[in-house]
């Protein structure tokens, strides 16, 4: 495997688990749906770190060529 296959590997075993923690999570009040949006927000910037990530495997990939 690539570099860059390992890192879209890890970040859809990322993305599955939360989509399973998010998709069992009932909002009931006002503080449900922050501690939602915060876990949202989290996953957002994880998300971000994996494209920086897959962004400088792809450059690394392509230097080796």
């Amino acid at each position: 495997m690539t570099e860059k296959q390992i890192i879209v590997s890890e970040l859809n075993q990322v993305l599955n688990r939360a989509g399973k923690q998010l998709s069992n999570k009932i909002v009931k009040s006002g503080a449900d749906l922050d501690s939602t949006i915060l876990k949202i927000e989290k996953l957002a910037e994880t998300l971000k770190g994996y494209s920086e990530d897959i962004d400088k495997a792809v450059k690394r990939e392509a230097l080796k060529k």
